[in-house]
């Protein structure tokens, strides 16, 4: 019992922030504590013997070689460098002691997630946004709705679907993913609809044939473009006025096209192409300014605005990816180090995937955010969910790997 009231508190100690090395969180410094006297040195140090492990730690290893050389070589701040390189140790601790916990009894997943949506829930303070309720059918608070709400709803299906094993729960994650795609959180709520789309076809056309599998991915293809179609044209012609959408899908020369709609407002994967291919070797450092303001014009031209500094935030690189964001920041072999992880993961998470797995849908929930949050989020999910999502994807896929071994035995 004491594990569930100490995950718990966990949680929400992420609510609690304290200036160390940047920003940390009060459950950042327990997590570093845990690591040094339980995992490194203490009883669970044999976890770090373990195959899979051996390899992350490697991998994690890679990274922070190339992030401090990197650093070194740019002659960052010693600041901003620091805060760089914990993201990265940061994420590895978390990882580890969740882990250490999470292999010995799967059902700590579903209370980890359930944590996790309830620490969300804690920290809706409708007043810090400047919003009411009520405006969120209106559109007019979809920052509210896509960055808490949507999240919270996500995580919540997956436990419920952890806990109502025998119900079929791809129909609600399908209808409640485009609810939130209509009313603005759009790649939240697609994530959400793939899952319950990808977990119904794991379920139903593992052992069609062939021509029956093409015909109906087909159909449901000609489906699912016209639905989209409908929602675009009820964005442009006003019937639908939630978030940006409106906003964003009028400026797209092609508003049609899937993939326009999608990639609206992530213009800083531009930007962050031109500074790694600037600076490909070394990057520019962790939170490095941006030099004359470079890449921030470009994300202006992007968008078809006029740059103005005023409006500026902050003159740091712009980069609104893991991915890309370790190369602005650390060259490509850093990069290239923190795609091997996420990929480690999504590669083992996939291969679990079965017929009649009650984890199919958690496997297809984090899956589905290690690549849209690795391609499109910032760096600092790293440190942040990744952790949670790489335990469930590696539990499930070390599920897997202990289920064929016994079915190889008893047959």
């Amino acid at each position: 019992m004491w594990i569930y009231i100490f995950l718990f508190l966990l949680q929400l100690g992420d609510l609690v922030q304290i200036q160390l090395i940047g920003q940390m969180s009060l459950s950042e410094i327990v997590f570093m504590l845990w690591f040094v006297f339980n995992v490194l040195t203490g009883k669970q140090a044999v976890l770090l013997r373990d195959g899979n492990i051996r390899k992350l730690t490697m991998l994690y290893g890679w990274l922070f070689f190339f992030q401090l050389i990197s650093e070194i070589m740019v002659g960052n701040e010693f600041s901003n460098a620091a805060k760089g390189l914990a993201v990265t140790v940061l994420s590895y601790v978390k990882f580890t002691c969740l882990w250490s916990v999470v292999r010995k009894d799967g059902r700590l997943l579903i209370f980890l997630f359930l944590f996790t949506a309830l620490a969300r829930l804690f920290n809706m303070e409708l007043e810090d946004e400047g919003v009411d309720v009520a405006d969120i059918l209106k559109g007019t608070a979809y920052v509210f709705f896509k960055f808490k709400v949507a999240p919270l709803i996500g995580m919540l299906l997956v436990v419920m679907s952890l806990l109502k094993k025998n119900v079929k729960m791809s129909l609600a994650f399908i209808v409640v993913g485009g609810i939130c795609i209509v009313l603005g959180a759009r790649s939240t709520g697609l994530m959400i609809f793939l899952t319950g789309a990808i977990v119904y076809a794991i379920e139903h056309m593992r052992h069609m044939s062939r021509q029956k599998v093409i015909v109906w991915s087909a159909a449901g293809a000609i489906l699912c473009y016209g639905v989209f179609v409908m929602y675009v044209t009820a964005v442009l012609n006003g019937s639908i006025i939630s978030g940006n959408s409106s906003e964003q899908i009028a400026k797209l020369k092609e508003p049609y096209n899937p993939v326009n709609v999608l990639l609206a407002g992530r213009k800083e994967s531009a930007s962050s192409l031109a500074a790694i291919s600037d600076r490909p070797l070394t990057g520019f450092g962790a939170w490095a300014p941006d030099p004359g303001y470079k890449y921030h014009m470009i994300i202006a031209e992007s968008h078809e605005e006029e740059f103005n500094i005023a409006r500026m935030g902050t003159n740091v690189i712009p980069s609104h990816s893991v991915i890309l964001g370790s190369g602005v920041n650390n060259g490509i072999f850093a990069m290239f180090a923190m795609t091997l992880i996420l990929w480690f993961f999504i590669k083992n998470g996939t291969r679990a995937l079965y017929k009649g797995n009650e984890y199919n849908y958690l496997i297809v929930f984090c899956v589905m955010q290690l690549a849209w949050n690795g391609l499109f989020s910032p760096v600092g999910h790293f440190r942040g969910f990744f952790p949670i999502y790489f335990c469930c994807c590696l539990y499930a896929y070390e599920r897997y790997v202990l289920l064929k071994k016994l079915k190889c035995n008893v047959s």
